[in-house]
């Protein structure tokens, strides 16, 4: 995982391979994820904007397309989730 900054005041943040250690080699009793996440993170005034880009792939466990569909919503929920719950607190 990094972060780094980029030009024009932006913050980029990247999950970008899978760890592959000796002592774990990949085995049939369990499944090794493969997860990519990239994001770059704006500030616009008093406005942060987020743009992000995810994968997940279990290796044939579970459809890639499948877990990707759900990680989308759920990433657009939380972000929601988190805007109304800044909300709050500015009220405050």
């Amino acid at each position: 995982m990094t972060i780094n900054e980029v030009d024009g005041g932006k913050s980029l943040f990247q999950v970008l391979k899978p760890t592959e250690l000796a002592d774990y080699p990949p085995h049939d009793d369990y499944v090794r994820m493969v997860y990519f996440k990239s994001c770059t993170y704006t500030q616009e005034g008093p406005d942060v904007r987020i743009t992000q880009f995810e994968n997940f792939d279990l290796r044939g466990y579970f459809p890639a397309k499948l877990l990707n569909m759900i990680a989308s919503q759920h990433a657009k929920d939380f972000c929601v989730s988190f805007y109304e719950i800044l909300q709050e607190i500015a009220k405050e």
